[in-house]
């Protein structure tokens, strides 16, 4: 009967180790896939925003100082050979509310003020919902579809720009940001409208702290060097591509980062394995002494 108990506990106890065995490797494994097909879809985000977010545009002609460039310096790069499209970024922090009542809502946004044509040309920003803005509709507004969603706007609805000139008309919202590109930035707490909107609503035009810029094929150093030339403020010259380039490159570093975190884990489950396996045979060494003597295999 004693023989009979130890070989029972002997097959019965064989299968729960077994799967935690299992189940220790199986978790493992899921946590380094896991990790690697998380970080190859940020990786898709990532380089999908940089490309939404700039469009067809070949390089970013970035303010230096605070206080931006001035419309001679974005004139003048407008005018440069070999530029085909320039489009000037203005940006403004601003306090925002709805129509006055009870539901009244009061928000701080950052303003981006765009110039419309030059941004359909460039094929920005991405629309979840609505139209872009125009020249013929000056008080259009673009606000991030998150962003709606969560303070309950739509498109229609119609936002007040505090310590505006009295003759300017509330702002309204035609169109709806997607999640990447524009409406991305600032984490989404963002307001997209026309330059001349912008500048003509208070008595000091907000700072054009970028122009973005398509290049003709092969004149991309020409314009480099004319802008090196004809610019006397403070700027940075980016390329797109460098820029996506930076993007994938953090990127990179955090899926470095998440798959280190990843074989870790694995470590542990397969030292956990071992673990539990030199303890099982640590525990059984009379018992399989004691099975082997009565034959059995």
């Amino acid at each position: 009967m004693h023989l009979s108990a130890l070989a029972w506990r002997s097959l019965t106890a064989r299968p729960a180790r077994t799967g935690l065995t299992l189940f220790g490797i199986a978790l493992g494994v899921a946590l380094v896939a896991g990790t690697l097909l998380a970080a190859d879809a940020a990786t898709r985000a990532v380089q999908r925003s940089a490309e939404e977010l700039y469009g067809e545009a070949d390089l970013r002609v970035r303010a230096f100082g605070a206080s931006g460039l001035s419309e001679e310096s974005v004139a003048a790069i407008h005018a440069l050979p070999g530029v085909v499209i320039s489009a000037p970024l203005s940006e403004r922090r601003l306090s925002i509310t709805t129509q006055p009542g009870p539901d009244e809502k009061v928000f701080t946004l950052t303003a981006i003020g765009v110039e419309p044509a030059a941004e359909v040309a460039l094929g920005r920003p991405s629309l979840a919902a609505g139209s872009a803005l125009t020249v013929e509709r000056p008080e259009g507004a673009l606000v991030a579809s998150r962003w709606a969603a969560a303070n309950d706007l739509g498109i229609g609805d119609e936002l007040l720009l505090n310590g505006a000139r009295p003759e300017v008309p509330p702002l309204v919202i035609v169109g709806l940001l997607t999640d990447a590109g524009m409406g991305a930035t600032h984490r989404g707490s963002v307001i997209v409208l026309s330059r001349v909107t912008l500048n003509g609503a208070f008595e000091v035009s907000a700072a054009v702290t970028a122009v973005d810029v398509a290049v003709a094929d092969g004149r991309q150093a020409e314009v480099e060097a004319g802008l090196e030339r004809v610019l006397t403020e403070p700027f940075v010259i980016e390329s797109v591509v460098d820029a996506v380039a930076a993007f994938g490159r953090a990127q990179a570093g955090f899926a470095g980062i998440a798959f280190l975190l990843g074989l870790v884990a694995l470590g542990a489950a397969a030292f956990g394995v071992a673990n539990t396996l030199s303890m099982t045979l640590a525990e059984r060494v009379r018992e399989i002494g004691l099975l082997r003597a009565a034959g059995v295999r």
